[in-house]
């Protein structure tokens, strides 16, 4: 039997019903880099009947679904109307200890998805989400491919899976990505943003931080610093990361041989990628793609080729 990780809660009073499933672990050591899901959750509230986001909850990114109904969400002294295929985004740096309330009009009930999202400096250059207010609202253009992905975390918090945190790693960076697409943030980002967003999305391009530097317009000096202070690492260290987690993805995913993903992910020497994708991942590419082809895959889009 799979182990996992993740506790059902039930709660239910005469106006609500909700199942959460959470995990209180302590953090995880993905295989490869990228997003953690601490705990998803559904629920239902009729009219008459109420939803408060407790100030615990603004500790981490909370992402909300509105699938049906609509209702009016109350935060920070704003009124917020959210109907049907409605994401609002929590904002973990504001609001701390504050409690908000979402209520469904007269006559509506809401069905409500969450996901609970660990607080990455990641995220918040590469989705622009450091500097959104305590709450963003989105309207999702195409929400049937968005509850998809939401059916596949579900599924999985559920029912468990050998690899349930680097399998759910994909799918909220998926889930992420499309509510992204529904946004116009892209030139209200920083220089640093920029930098984050290119590096993360294409980072077989890029073979060292002259090249980085005179994209950006940034000096070296700079660069080292602005990634030191936000990811604790150097430029060329935070590229081998994003590009061993694209190399993971197609290991997992496709059939492609070594040397293609290699050179797909910005490595022209075969040799040099699997001692370096075996340093960070603690298996070769082959036993990767070996360990993974044994087990059920959840196909999720790959985030990266979007």
């Amino acid at each position: 039997m799979t182990n996992n990780p993740f506790h059902r809660r039930s709660y239910q009073t005469d106006y609500m019903h909700m199942e959460s499933h959470v995990d209180h672990s302590s953090p995880h050591s993905l295989q490869a880099p990228g997003c953690q899901c601490f705990g998803y959750s559904d629920l239902r509230v009729v009219p008459g009947g109420r939803i408060k986001f407790e100030g615990y909850v603004a500790s981490r990114w909370t992402l909300e679904y509105i699938q049906e109904g609509k209702g009016r969400l109350f935060s920070d002294g704003t009124t917020y109307l959210v109907s049907a295929g409605t994401v609002f985004l929590r904002n973990p740096r504001l609001g701390m200890g504050t409690a908000d309330t979402m209520i469904p009009e007269p006559d509506q009930f809401l069905f409500k998805r969450g996901l609970m999202i660990a607080r990455e400096p990641v995220l918040e250059h590469l989705f622009g989400m450091a500097n959104i207010p305590p709450v963003e609202i989105v309207r999702l253009r195409d929400p049937l491919r968005f509850e998809g992905l939401l059916d596949q975390v579900r599924t999985m918090v559920k029912t468990g899976h050998p690899y349930i945190h680097e399998e759910l790693s994909t799918l909220v960076y998926a889930c992420l990505l499309e509510v992204n697409k529904n946004r116009v943030l892209h030139d209200q980002m920083d220089d640093f943003s920029r930098v984050v967003y290119a590096l993360t999305t294409t980072p077989q391009h890029y073979k060292n931080v002259n090249q980085i530097a005179q994209e950006f317009q940034m000096t070296r000096s700079a660069l080292f610093r602005l990634f030191k202070r936000h990811f604790n690492t150097t430029p060329m260290d935070y590229i081998i990361k994003c590009r061993i987690e694209n190399s993971c993805w197609y290991l997992a995913n496709h059939s492609t041989s070594i040397r293609a993903i290699a050179q797909a992910c910005g490595y022209d020497n075969p040799a040099f990628f699997s001692r370096t994708f075996k340093k960070i991942v603690g298996v070769s590419p082959s036993e990767f793609r070996r360990q993974r082809s044994t087990q059920h895959m959840v196909r999720a889009p790959n985030p990266r080729r979007h």
